[in-house]
């Protein structure tokens, strides 16, 4: 007789969490210009090293079965690789290509958000990165940050808006009282 002995991981996510949120911070200042430009080498060489660090937890999340979390990690840290270059021999502004990676990047995480609406976790995290990245991509795209900022509140306010009736998109409603029920 064989015997399967389990030894379960622990999450990594609250890493991942934590790395996505402080590298995002660090670039949204850079591109908001809260940190000066002469920073941007600095900032170039912490999106490297947490680039490895996201790297590790999404493999400990795929080996821990959260395919959802991981993919999500896993999705954003790909977004560094293009970044941290970019920082490294350009000042934030004058990178369009870079600009437009992120916009496409924004509806890809806008589709994320709208299939994890039910989990709180990475519903939240996509709410908070969504704008971040519409507003740099327009940034980096414009070099105007007011484009930037006044893009990123109307879609922060859209989501307060969808956040104020979270019962709408549970299990616990059906078709028919959205207004969808066949006929």
């Amino acid at each position: 007789m064989t015997r399967i002995e389990l030894r379960p991981i622990g999450s990594p996510m609250p890493l991942g969490f934590f790395t996505v949120a402080t590298g995002s911070a660090l670039i949204s200042a850079l591109q908001w210009g809260i940190l000066p430009p002469s920073g941007d080498q600095a900032i170039a060489l912490i999106i490297f090293s947490a680039f490895v660090i996201q790297v590790i937890v999404s493999v400990f999340a795929f080996l821990g079965r959260g395919s959802i979390a991981a993919t999500l990690v896993l999705s954003f840290v790909t977004t560094w690789p293009a970044d941290a270059p970019v920082f490294y021999l350009h000042s934030p502004g004058t990178a369009e290509a870079l600009g437009i990676f992120l916009l496409v990047f924004t509806v890809f995480a806008a589709v994320m958000l709208a299939s994890v609406l039910p989990k709180r976790s990475p519903a939240t995290f996509l709410a908070v990165a969504v704008p971040r990245l519409l507003a740099g991509g327009l940034t980096e795209i414009t070099g105007s940050l007011p484009a930037a900022q006044a893009a990123a509140s109307h879609l922060r306010a859209k989501h307060h808006r969808l956040a104020e009736r979270p019962h709408m998109y549970g299990p616990q409603r059906g078709f028919a009282e959205h207004g969808l029920a066949p006929d």
